[in-house]
């Protein structure tokens, strides 16, 4: 386990992985002023004009009992699964310790704070939902100084019974890099609730050391808050008496789903979560009823928008958009012609609404009677009615260009081509195989590809200027520097039977070695195993070319790799030419035998469907005593298997030899080697 330590870019962290387009949201005003040097966010606080006592009790859609006391902490919660947990302490002391809090008008989540400690100002938020098992807390920083603060964050619980087992979401015992909670099981008892602890997107770009011990569990961060900014860590719990449900909870959550009440300018703060979008999105009041119509003094009409079409001024000129895929409008300030129209598939165009042909009016039948014909510079915002054609959230139809102006525009991947510079040469690539390109980066001006299959290569996006085949009209040439980010799909997806690749960089690579062997010169002779034969490589970073190499029967093999540069595929993807100096390790989770080796097996493989029961046991006999090393083997043949009888055997053979899974993990820093020694 490690602690991650990042500064917290802006006021957001840009998500290498997934962008997604602006949400569409019902909004509530905040009345409550930001602190003194930090930059206002819109209902980033709740108001102030509910007050409740604390301890504050709530009961979520499973009936779990959250009692929330001073600290923002949870008492005992269901038949005493706790013995006070979900503390957030800074700088080793608790926050809180008011006796009262405010709630919103749901009456499902209460703020405590704010509080003061060494120019940073604390606020805690705590929601309990009332639709499933499950409670949230967010935890607000804001940084109202001049320099940035490294705030050295815990959040502490005490379980009131010992911990028996802890699963993590990957299936390890120990939280790590790819997990993004863990469950802690409970000693005492079939009644007795085990506790579920969800902490971090994995490979966030904040992320926690998690420790626990006996009953006692410890999420650690060291989180940097930038001068006048404002980072959010957002932690959910949930208890249970079920390990099924709490298991089912854990795989399936989608943290998007969690954070829909929040506006987006809101989830763009929380650093220890992915949460979509680089950019402010588009947040409208709408109703499930009647249209809605908000004036710049804040007066609202309600009733049915007349309007056919709208017409804007935007990058490409002119462009008119008809009424039945607009969703709404935002003006971007106070005052001023600059507005952002959301679309129904998720697009975001900006324009002016000056400079047009004719008046620009919004027609509105009122709800209680008339019509009324509103010039569209007296109106601050305007949103249809939430309907099946234009719902809450419009789903990601990419692929999607960010624009440094606001713009989410859509764009046809197929005619876009883009040729990206990396350290082993420039690669073409299809927006098929992409799931973002991000162009964001303003410490290192490094650009980031992340392919389907959770690839990352860093490199440089050529072309001063691209133009975008947009879905909206004619191509849109746009200068490289205006463009944020290119999203191709909503997720990539890992596949866990590639091979991975850790490049010193920091690149990921998942995919095949295309050389069909290795040849490695040791101590003893030339070793020449067949690729597809290697279970793991690890590099020298001190030593260009040695590396311990270990094979698919166990064996380790150390010395010099006679190849300069491997060739990596990313599946799907391109090839990249790599110089063996660029390598940490590569993992690959099936290594095959020799052709050899698979022969015998195949020949003992057919004979487990043999009629004679002897011959059907001998192969069985020798499949086993062939050892725990052909078990991926046997894994693919039973995929393969159409014989019942033969897989039945098959499944048991495996199982005798272990399931085949022992292998060893792929490190995720570079190994410290020094001096070469031969052991």
């Amino acid at each position: 386990m490690k602690t991650s330590q990042h500064i917290v870019a802006a006021a957001t962290v840009v998500a290498l992985c997934a962008a997604t387009l602006g949400k569409i949201r019902l909004a509530v005003a905040d009345p409550s002023p930001p602190p003194a040097g930090s930059k206002a966010v819109p209902r980033l606080h709740l108001p102030t004009t509910k007050r409740v006592n604390l301890s504050w009790e709530a009961s979520d859609g499973s009936s779990s009992r959250w009692d929330i006391q001073a600290y923002g902490n949870i008492g005992q919660g269901t038949s005493y699964a706790y013995s006070g947990g979900m503390y957030c302490q800074i700088w080793g002391s608790n926050l809180g310790g008011r006796g009262y809090a405010f709630a919103n008008d749901a009456g499902d989540e209460i703020e405590l704070g704010p509080n003061q400690m060494n120019n940073i100002t604390f606020s805690r938020r705590v929601k309990v939902y009332k639709d499933r098992g499950l409670a949230r807390w967010l935890d607000i920083f804001e940084n109202t100084s001049s320099a940035e603060i490294l705030v050295p964050v815990s959040i502490y619980t005490c379980s009131n019974y010992s911990i028996g087992q802890t699963t993590t979401s990957t299936g390890a015992a120990a939280f790590g890099a790819k997990d993004s909670g863990f469950i802690t099981q409970a000693q005492g008892g079939a009644n007795v609730p085990s506790l579920l602890h969800l902490v971090c997107s994995p490979n966030a770009a904040v992320q926690p050391a998690v420790t626990i011990q006996s009953n006692q569990i410890y999420v650690r961060y060291n989180l940097r808050v930038p001068a006048g900014k404002t980072a959010v860590l957002c932690h959910f719990e949930s208890q249970n008496t079920s390990l099924t449900e709490l298991t089912k909870l854990m795989k399936g959550f989608q943290v998007r789903s969690a954070l829909r009440d929040l506006p987006e300018a809101v989830r763009n703060l929380i650093v220890n979560w992915k949460t979509g979008g680089g950019l402010e999105g588009l947040d409208l009041s709408r109703s499930a009823t009647t249209d809605t119509v908000i004036e710049g003094n804040d007066d609202r009409k309600f009733g049915t928008i007349l309007n056919k079409s709208f017409t804007i001024q935007t990058l490409q000129g002119p462009l008119t958009l008809e009424a039945s895929k607009v969703v709404g409008m935002a003006r971007v300030g106070s005052q001023g012609d600059r507005v952002r129209v959301a679309m129904a598939d998720g697009q975001v165009i900006c324009g002016r609404t000056a400079g047009l042909n004719g008046p620009q009016n919004l027609s509105l039948e009122l709800s209680v009677g008339g019509t009324l014909t509103i010039p569209i510079d007296r109106v601050s915002e305007w949103s249809y009615r939430v309907s099946r054609e234009r719902p809450q959230e419009s789903p990601f139809s990419g692929p999607v260009a960010v624009l440094r102006t606001g713009d989410r525009v859509a764009f046809d991947a197929a005619g876009l081509p883009m040729k990206f510079q990396t350290r082993y040469g420039t690669v073409d690539l299809e927006g098929a195989t992409l799931a973002s390109i991000d162009l964001d980066s303003e410490e290192s001006g490094v650009h980031r590809a992340m392919f389907l299959n959770g690839s990352v290569v860093g490199g440089l996006l050529l072309g001063e200027e691209l133009t975008l085949p947009l879905r909206l009209g004619r191509p849109l040439k746009v200068r490289r520097d205006m463009i944020s980010r290119l999203v191709f799909a909503e997720e990539p997806q890992e596949n866990p039977e590639l091979a991975k690749a850790i490049l010193t960089n920091g690149d990921q690579l998942l995919g095949r070695l295309e050389a069909s062997k290795l040849t490695i010169k040791t101590q003893y002779g030339l070793a020449e195993p067949p690729a597809t034969s290697v279970m793991s490589m690890e590099f020298s970073t001190t030593h260009v070319g040695w590396c311990k190499v270990l094979s698919w029967d166990g064996s380790t093999i150390r010395g010099l790799l006679g190849e300069q540069r491997l060739a990596f595929r990313i599946v799907p993807g391109p090839v990249l030419d790599v110089h063996v100096g660029q390598f940490v390790s590569i993992q690959r989770p099936t290594a095959i035998p020799p052709d050899k080796v698979v022969a015998v097996v195949d020949q003992l493989v057919a004979r487990l469907g043999a009629e004679s029961y002897k011959d059907r046991q001998a192969a069985r006999e020798a499949l086993v005593q062939m050892g725990k090393s052909i078990a991926p083997l046997l894994k693919l043949r039973l995929g393969k298997a159409t014989d019942p009888e033969v897989r039945t055997a098959l499944e048991g053979i495996i199982e005798t030899l272990g399931g085949g899974d022992e292998q060893p993990d792929a490190p995720q820093v570079a190994p410290q080697w020094g001096t070469v020694r031969w052991r």
